[in-house]
């Protein structure tokens, strides 16, 4: 039994099985389709997932998740903006 493997046919039979797996594997890998959501693992009963789930009914594709602040040519210091003694 030993030496069966070590038979041309038995070489050519092991190679053609490895290369069905690896071709097999390579086509599955193509296949993937990768959609993730970290609402999955988040609580029902929590204030982040009820977050979600009203952004969700009543801006539906409308906004995004992240926000830009654009401030124009602002002269703080000679508008006195930063002088703390002043606000109080």
């Amino acid at each position: 039994m030993y030496l069966f493997f070590f038979r041309l046919p038995s070489r050519l039979l092991v190679l053609l099985c490895t290369l069905a797996v690896l071709c097999f594997s390579a086509w599955s890998l193509t296949q993937l389709e990768v959609a993730f959501d970290g609402r999955e693992f988040l609580s029902s009963s929590s204030y982040l997932s009820e977050y979600f789930g009203a952004r969700e009914e009543h801006f539906q594709g409308n906004g995004h998740m992240w926000a830009n602040a654009y401030v124009g040519n602002v002269k703080a210091r000679q508008q006195g903006l930063f002088d703390v003694k002043k606000l109080f």
